[in-house]
């Protein structure tokens, strides 16, 4: 390991900015190879992954646009995993569910929503198949809503023949935001 030496903060913000260019946000090993050059913080202590990167998302990265007031919000802010095209999709999300919101059901995502009145019937079912029955229904919450009414209405349904007259019509079938 070199002497420690303490960097002006704009030469540790190019040499953080080529670190992670080379290295991405792996701030253990970017840490590491900066105690290894013999680059002590600005406070002169050692790097550690916590305030490696602190310091790079405090320094480095460019202030982000948000909202539709577009009030400046620091990078340090948003998690590590927004990047631009994560905003974007954000966006677009956000975008078609204000629209949908308040829309009438009909078939939601793939999902039958059934018209008329519901029952709860209290039917008794083996233990095992309604755990294996929880577990696939969070694995297919685009035909069961998450819900294990939802799916034994579902199957109920397809047992008696499929009849269309029991499903809401909607409106116009949407696929969400493209």
């Amino acid at each position: 390991m070199l002497p420690v030496t303490t960097l002006k903060k704009d030469e540790l913000i190019k040499r953080f900015t080529a670190l992670v260019a080379q290295h991405g946000q792996e701030w253990q090993e970017i840490a590491d190879i900066l105690n290894h050059e013999g680059m002590a913080t600005l406070k002169g202590r050692q790097w550690v992954r916590n305030n490696a990167k602190q310091f790079y998302h405090q320094n480095c990265l460019p202030p982000v646009k948000r909202g539709s007031n577009a009030r400046s919000v620091d990078a340090r802010d948003l998690p590590e995993w927004m990047d631009a095209d994560a905003m974007a999709d954000l966006k677009d999300l956000l975008e078609w569910w204000r629209e949908k919101k308040h829309a009438p059901m009909g078939k939601v995502q793939g999902r039958l929503v059934f018209s008329g009145e519901a029952k709860n019937t209290g039917v008794n079912v083996n233990l095992e198949i309604v755990k294996r029955a929880r577990y696939k229904i969070k694995t297919d919450k685009a035909r069961t809503g998450g819900s294990l009414s939802k799916l034994v209405e579902l199957l109920l349904w397809q047992y008696i023949g499929s009849p269309e007259d029991l499903v809401e019509k909607a409106p116009q079938e949407d696929e969400g935001p493209q």
